[in-house]
């Protein structure tokens, strides 16, 4: 859809793909230099793997300058409560600590990313 609308879109994935123009690891410098240099000024990113803090960390320290924007995409695994109801943006997220090991660590890639924005826009 992006594509579609004109947006250079740069997948970067650990398997080759059709979408994915860097392979490689998001720890691995070498990689993360592969992805500097195909990410264009003020790039957006759209995280969909991100589930620790060091992985946030690791990709915005590579982007350093270059990115204009840095979405967390998470799953409702990070909401303290669901039941047999639908998450909702309204209900309340688990804490850093909280919770199992996943969904902990979700939170503290979100709350890393947080701290390093300079522009936070909550939603």
């Amino acid at each position: 859809m992006l594509r579609a609308r004109g947006w250079q879109v740069i997948g970067f994935d650990r398997c080759a793909g059709p979408n994915v123009a860097v392979t490689g690891d998001r720890f691995n410098p070498d990689d993360l230099a592969k992805v500097r240099h195909a990410c264009p000024e003020g790039a957006i990113v759209f995280d969909l793997i991100a589930y620790e803090e060091t992985a946030v960390q690791s990709l915005c320290n590579a982007l350093d300058g270059k990115l204009a924007r840095y979405v967390v995409l998470s799953t409702v695994s990070v909401y303290s409560s669901l039941g047999s109801e639908c998450a909702t943006e309204a209900q309340a997220v688990l804490g850093a600590s909280d919770g199992p090991g996943y969904q902990a660590g979700k939170r503290r890639a979100e709350q890393s990313l947080t701290a390093l924005a300079l522009d936070v826009e909550p939603q």
